[in-house]
This record gives C-alpha cells, structure tokens and sequence, in this order.
C-alpha cells in the first residue's frame, strides 16, 4: 500500500512538473524577432502588471522602458505623443518584427497570453497595422513599411534612425464611425458600464476612500459627518471630469512631477495620521484627562487633523486625492477615454459624466451605509472605532501613495 502511495505521488509529481514545463514553452512560442515593446512607469500597477505578464510568457520578448526613472524613455514616450496624439496614459505597448514592422500598437493591460502570441505570430503588413483598446479591436493605422519602420526607429530605437519621412500617417476605424472607435451604440455604453464598475471596485481605489469615508463619519454630528463625505465625493468626481475634459494635461507636461508631488503629500499626511494616533495613545496613557493642543507637539498633532475639521477641505482633499491616485487607478478609465476620442460635443460630456456617476456610486452607498449605522453606535464607542481606523487609514493612504499595491 505504501509503496502504491509513492508511485501515485511520483506521477503526480511528474504530470505536475510536465505541465510546469510546458506551459511556458507554449506561451513563449513566438518569433524570435518579435518584440513587446513596453512604455510605461514603474510606480503603474497596470504597467507592472503587464510587464510581469510579458516576463512569465515572453521573457526572451520583451522590452521595458521606463519613463518614470529613465529620461530618456521620458522623452522618447513625450515625442510619441505629440506627434500621434495619442493620450498621455501607460502601458503603451508596440508589438514589432525584426525592429521593421509595426504587428500592433496595444493600449492598456491585457493579461491574456494568447492575446498577445496571436499579434506576434500575425504577418507583418505592408499596408497598416491594428491598434487596440485592451483586447478591443479599435482600428487601424495606415502606413507604408518605410512609415513604420520610421515610428520604430524615431521613438523606440532613436539610435538606430537610419531614415526620415515625410508620409503622413491616417486612421482607419473598424467600421462607421461610431463612439468608440467603430463598435455599436449598445457595445459602447456596455463597454463603459464594465469599465466604469471594474475601476469603480478597484481595490487601491475603493479601500482608501472607504476608510477616509469611515474617518469621516466617525463624528458625533451625522450632519456635519454627512456633508464632509458629500464634498469629499464631489472632489473625487470633479477629479475625474477634469481629467476626461483633457483640463488636466498640465500634469502631462511636467512629466507626471506634479502627480508625484501630490502623492508625496499624501503619503506625508498618512504618516502624520498615524503619528497623531500613537501621540494620543501615549498621552492617554499617561493621564486620565488630557487636552489635545497642550505644548508644541500638541498643537503639530492636533493640526495633523485639519482635514477632518472642515467640511469645506474634505473637497479639495478628495480632488487631490483622486488625481494623485489615477496612475494606480486609471487603468480601466485610460481605456474609456481613448474610446471617446471619438466623440466630440455634448454626447462626449455626457458619456463622461454617466461613467463619473457610476464611478462615484460605490462611495455614496458606502457613505450611506455609514451614517445610517452611526444610528446604533453608542458615542462612547464612536472614540474607539476611531482610534482603530486613523492609523489604519493612514497606513494605507502610505501604501496607496508611494506605488506599492
């Protein structure tokens, strides 16, 4: 019997190594001269999502540049833009053969394998090549091989700029025009719900805007702790709209230094939460009945909670909040912004504000939950839970500012 066990357990271990084995071989089964030309930051989850991706399946494939530590990719990333008009958002990937042809140019994360072995086992086309939103199909570029190799070798390989043209490069859609980029009316507003409900969920988004929540309606007055969410909210949603109007480009400009700043000051201020948290505790500690603003580091601590003082500030601190987070929560909405490029005028707007909407509607059922519950927890438990969720939303608001989930 025991010698029936450890056969059993020897196949097991076999089949299990067998497919351990194979699977990567199957993955990587692309040309050799494909490359997966990555233009991302390395503080962008999506991007180092993809770039994993990239590394498990096509370690011998891929190309990383990094426009958040190398400048030079900076520029090369910056040059792209300005001469393609595309949206200043990472990942950017270029699919290319022997550093000649164009297989593709991907926008966003794709986790899919298959996605990707199937453009880099495609032809290299004399004509045009596809771009992609995601795995959406969006349209396609026309340009000669002289006009692509001349896109490889300007803001990919700069070095090896051997040629210059002066071709003019068009986009042809799927279809009609219609939003999106050639898919359906119906197709459209189902792609923006799914895309709109899956950043809405986010887990680096949703976790530190409830917590903050929690901070918030962890007052005595439902009222004051209700208005506070509210403007925090309507700074999260402004956030968001001035990002889609394209009024936040500024921050492209500066090579995404503002956006850095903006996060370093939220880091600072978590830092500063979960300071004011232990002095408290210590003080309590030391006597029974203390006052917050006595002595310097009193009155420093007592100051780190300014946010929570005034209704008015919880607005501009959700408006910074939510623009110094969109590299680690914007995956989904860079996607929908290049599927609106389309649409001009009014149904633009509108588009916009419907995804913002529903964006913002976890936080209002959540804000709602809260205050409703502040019905059944006694005010002698309100300084508990509090002293509970300050340091904890300020850890997280660390963790969530310096890229590290």
């Amino acid at each position: 019997m025991r010698r029936l066990l450890v056969l059993l357990f020897l196949a097991f271990t076999v089949i299990e190594l067998c497919f351990t084995t194979l699977s990567p071989l199957a993955a990587t089964a692309v040309p050799k001269e494909v490359t997966f030309y990555e233009l991302g930051e390395s503080t962008c989850p999506h991007c180092v999502a993809l770039l994993n991706t990239f590394a498990q399946n096509f370690p011998n494939n891929t190309y990383f540049c990094d426009i958040a530590t190398n400048q030079a990719c900076l520029v090369r990333f910056y040059s792209w833009l300005n001469f393609s008009s595309f949206p200043a958002s990472v990942p950017q990937t270029f699919v290319i053969y022997n550093k000649t042809y164009i297989l593709a140019i991907v926008l966003g994360e794709v986790d899919n394998a298959t996605f990707w072995s199937n453009i880099a086992n495609s032809a290299p086309n004399n004509v045009q090549f596809p771009i992609y939103i995601g795995e959406q199909l969006w349209g396609y570029i026309n340009a000669t091989p002289v006009a692509q190799q001349y896109i490889i070798n300007t803001f990919l390989y700069p070095s090896q700029q051997t040629t210059t043209t002066t071709e003019t490069f068009t986009s042809t859609q799927t279809s009609t025009p219609l939003p999106g980029g050639g898919i359906s009316y119906r197709s459209f507003i189902t792609t923006l719900a799914s895309l709109a409900i899956t950043d809405a969920v986010n887990i680096c988004v949703i976790s530190i805007y409830s917590l903050l929540l929690l901070m918030i309606a962890t007052r005595k007055s439902r009222k004051i702790a209700a208005i506070s969410g509210l403007l925090f909210t309507a700074g999260v949603f402004t956030g968001y709209m001035l990002l889609g109007l394209g009024l936040l480009k500024v921050i492209s400009a500066f090579g995404g230094v503002p956006t850095q700043i903006l996060r370093y000051i939220l880091a600072a201020y978590g830092a500063l939460l979960v300071a004011s948290s232990f002095y408290t505790y210590a003080r309590r500690k030391r006597c029974k009945v203390c006052k917050d603003d006595v002595g310097f580091l009193g009155k420093f601590f007592s100051a780190g909670r300014w946010v929570e003082k005034s209704p008015l500030l919880h607005f501009v601190f959700g408006l910074l909040l939510s623009i110094a987070l969109i590299p680690c929560s914007a995956g989904p909405y860079v996607v929908f912004l290049v599927m609106l490029s389309s649409i001009t005028g009014v149904a633009r707007i509108l588009y916009l504000l419907v995804y913002v909407l529903i964006f913002v509607a976890p936080l209002l059922v959540f804000l709602e939950i809260v205050i409703l519950a502040m019905k059944s927890i006694p005010e002698d438990k309100v300084a508990v839970v509090r002293s509970i969720i300050v340091p904890i939303a300020g850890i997280l608001l660390i963790v969530v500012a310096l890229g590290f989930i």
